[in-house]
């Protein structure tokens, strides 16, 4: 009589197959939204602005997506089953609440104030989110046997280069018009975001190349997606904000922004996935 295995966990909220599928609606509304409602209409001034009615959509859209993938690497986090480090999704999990008392921040000061809401103190959060998320990205390398050959390692370098080159000509370069620098908060701030831009592309450059197949590769390969994601809508929103003009400032509601969206939806399909990978590899061992 064979002895029959026990079953894979089913307790788990919400389930994984439900972030997952979710997830790809919600990317799929958001991007719709974002093409076809955020054209901007003629100000009576002269400027350029979008309704007010879909500002406040593109918070929802965004807020979503940060609250559950908040909740569900924090519940990674305080899981004891977990195979892979704990740690990954304690800094991924505060990163994105941070990112997301952040985005609250700047929207009130948009939205209800209206006043600029770059910079503000929701600059505050958005560093301690760079923070975290990098520690978080990094914990998912170190302490690992990567086997990355050559090849695998000159691609890295390479995507590294191209990334420290397309920060620092977004930073420092577009939307000057040969001025000079002007070295103020904002300047500073845009150089600390490229700084944590580019160790998300190096990290995951190094998941996406590591973790090509298997059955575990599949969490580590939507992390890295993931903040790729994160690096396009950061250095997007850079230089939006760089070619800003007084007929045209930026607002929020660009296109752009969807790579946030899409970021943080990974975040939460690859801690799902996590979680799921462990919880099977728990009941293997049972």
């Amino acid at each position: 009589m064979s002895k029959e295995k026990s079953p894979v966990p089913t307790t788990v909220f919400p389930p994984t197959q439900h972030v997952i599928f979710g997830s790809i609606i919600w990317a799929m509304l958001a991007l719709l939204y974002y093409l076809f409602l955020g054209l901007p209409i003629d100000n009576s001034d002269g400027t350029f602005v979008r309704p007010y009615w879909y500002r406040i959509g593109i918070y929802i859209f965004q807020t979503l997506p940060i609250a559950t993938t908040g909740f569900l690497c924090l519940r990674n986090c305080f899981n004891p089953k977990m195979i892979s480090n704990r740690l990954v999704w304690l800094g991924i999990g505060i990163g994105v609440i941070s990112w997301g008392i952040g985005n609250l921040i700047f929207a009130y000061t948009e939205l209800i104030l209206k006043q600029p809401p770059f910079p503000s103190f929701a600059d505050v959060f958005f560093v301690i989110t760079y923070v975290f998320l990098s520690l978080g990205m990094a914990m998912s390398v170190i302490n690992r046997r990567l086997s990355l050959s050559v090849r695998q390692w000159l691609i890295v370098a390479i995507i590294s280069i191209l990334a420290v080159t397309l920060a620092g000509f977004v930073t420092f370069v577009a939307g000057k018009n040969g001025q000079p620098i002007e070295f103020n908060l904002a300047t500073g701030l845009f150089i600390t975001y490229a700084l944590g831009d580019i160790l998300l592309v190096v990290v995951a450059t190094i998941l996406l190349q590591a973790f090509r197949g298997g059955k575990y590769a599949s969490a580590w390969q939507l992390l890295g997606i993931g903040g790729v994601s994160m690096y396009i809508a950061d250095l997007g929103f850079n230089y939006l904000n760089n070619i800003a003009t007084e007929a045209k400032p930026y607002q929020s509601g660009e296109l752009v922004e969807v790579f946030w969206i899409l970021a943080f939806l990974l975040f939460g399909m690859a801690a799902a996935a996590d979680l799921d990978i462990s919880l099977r590899a728990a009941s293997r061992r049972k």
